[in-house]
């Protein structure tokens, strides 16, 4: 049986792990920006709420992106 991936599906994991590490990667980058280098009032939550929330984002969209990739694998194992 033949399960190897299109081009279409390699090209989605390969931007889902983009997404993913860029994600988390933006996500700490303003935050040391916020935390470090801006240091102003409500600094601290803010930081933390783009921490959080860019990583969240990342994680979520990477694993929504994965899931779609794993259907279609179990789609063409059904295929005779």
């Amino acid at each position: 049986m033949n399960n190897e991936r299109t081009f279409i599906e390699k090209l989605l994991v390969a931007v889902a792990w983009t997404g993913l590490v860029g994600g988390i990667a933006v996500g700490v980058g303003l935050f040391v920006n916020e935390m470090f280098i801006i240091q102003g009032e409500m600094c601290f939550p803010r930081a933390f709420v783009y921490l959080f929330g860019f990583c969240g984002a990342a994680i979520v969209c990477w694993a929504l992106i994965m899931e779609l990739v794993s259907i279609a694998d179990r789609l063409r194992e059904l295929k005779p």
